[in-house]
């Protein structure tokens, strides 16, 4: 592989799985009029935005509750039979997504750290007898490759958990600091 070849192969390893994660990464929700309606009186009452979390269904038909926070612009709308679709980010997904590129990254690093170790200690090994010829260089090969994969899967994966889980975009139920519009 010429140094021309291997640019592009390793800008693709590393664009790739942050590409198909930053795109899977977001969900479809409806939302019931009703609870917008309930949702602003609430906001109209006093209640800080940060403390409101709305019940909403998913595309797999789960309810889950979204943070009010970062809703976009709704419209006001009060009859149940009215609904509001929206692509909302996913804050779970990005969770799960950046916990597995995160440790897939993390085994490539540790096995390049386990080949390091191992041609190190052959090297010694081979250093003290003068007869010995040491041709190893399967490091050349496979260092490369293991640490591209593993700084482009580890790198994309810390970004992704520290966005999921410093700000996330939904709430747990049952939680006393918030309020739910249910």
């Amino acid at each position: 592989m010429t140094r021309q070849t291997r640019f592009p192969w390793a800008l693709a390893c590393m664009t790739v799985p942050l590409c198909a994660v930053l795109l899977g990464c977001s969900e479809d929700y409806v939302l019931r009029g009703d609870h917008l309606a309930q949702l602003r009186s609430e906001r109209e009452r006093g209640v800080p935005v940060e403390r409101l979390a709305i019940a909403a269904k998913d595309s797999a038909d789960r309810q889950r509750f979204l943070r009010a926070r970062y809703l976009p612009e709704l419209p006001p709308l009060q009859s149940a039979a009215t609904q509001v679709k929206i692509n909302h980010p996913d804050s779970r997904a990005k969770r799960i997504a950046g916990t597995t590129l995160f440790a897939i990254g993390l085994v490539h690093l540790i096995a390049l750290t386990g080949q390091v170790a191992g041609t190190y200690a052959s090297s010694a090994r081979c250093a003290k007898d003068p007869y010995c010829m040491n041709e190893d260089f399967s490091l050349l090969i496979s260092g490369p490759i293991l640490g591209t994969i593993g700084l482009s899967l580890t790198i994309p994966g810390i970004a992704l958990m520290v966005s999921g889980y410093s700000h996330p975009r939904d709430a747990q139920p049952d939680r006393p600091e918030l309020f739910y519009v249910k």
